[in-house]
């Protein structure tokens, strides 16, 4: 799947895109996170200009995620966490994407729920690196 491709399937969720530097995390509009949008044309028209940018992902719309660094494992392995779509990031680590139920507001945070395990939701972003795409799995 191509990046435009993912861009595009991402947005049909409902879920707000915005483009990143290729192959970097940095945003590659003038307000990043706050520059996502939903609207397929769009995407669609930016993706086929610039076909090599990574995905950003704004976080806290209709989804969050529980990011995992490598030193937060033990606490990824001693929780019975629901089962979803996980992603290992590039340093090894991993994200865990889940639902937001409707009226619920979930805040980015570092190291709340452990050393090593953040949030990120509402102002929030994840970063779809190309690695990203090969490494998808289930819990």
């Amino acid at each position: 799947m191509s990046l435009r491709e993912a861009a595009i399937a991402y947005a049909k969720k409902n879920w707000r895109v915005h483009p990143l530097k290729p192959r970097r995390k940095d945003p590659n509009s003038p307000h990043g996170c706050l520059d996502a949008i939903a609207d397929v044309e769009k995407i669609d028209s930016w993706w086929s200009k610039h076909p090599n940018d990574n995905i950003g992902l704004a976080t806290g719309h209709n989804f969050f995620v529980i990011d995992i660094d490598p030193g937060g494992e033990q606490w990824f392995e001693s929780n019975d966490l629901p089962e979803t779509i996980q992603e290992r990031t590039v340093r090894g680590g991993r994200h865990l994407v889940y639902a937001l139920p409707p009226n619920v507001t979930i805040p980015n945070s570092v190291g709340s729920l452990a050393p090593g395990v953040d949030t990120r939701g509402v102002g929030g972003e994840r970063a779809r690196l190309q690695k990203a795409f090969r490494e998808t799995d289930e819990r």
